[in-house]
């Protein structure tokens, strides 16, 4: 593997990495500290298969906890960004109130 190859790969595990501690470790603690910018990075690279898996996973932790655990979490999340719906990560409030077009929501869910 070449230099700059390398230095993608830790990039993108990088990214996933900051998206898994948004998830984990900052919803419990009420924050939001940047979930949806990282999103959207790592929405326009490529990972492994074992990548993807790992996002969708987090992606549901997201979703579980926007569902369930909504009074808790910082208001900022339920607020709609300015973001194509295909980008549901910024829409989190009409999918905790239910009002999202589930047709536009990933598969995964």
């Amino acid at each position: 593997m070449k230099i700059a190859e390398c230095i993608m790969v830790n990039r993108r595990f990088s990214e996933v990495e900051s998206y898994a501690d948004a998830v984990l470790f900052g919803l419990e603690q009420g924050g939001n500290d940047g979930l949806r910018e990282c999103r959207d990075t790592i929405d326009a690279e490529v990972l492994s298969l074992s990548g993807q898996q790992y996002l969708y996973y987090l992606d549901s932790l997201l979703i579980d906890s926007v569902m369930t655990e909504s009074a808790g979490l910082d208001e900022s999340l339920f607020e709609d960004g300015q973001c194509v719906l295909n980008h549901w990560w910024w829409h989190l409030g009409k999918i905790r109130d239910k009002t999202f077009p589930v047709a536009l929501l990933p598969d995964y869910f």
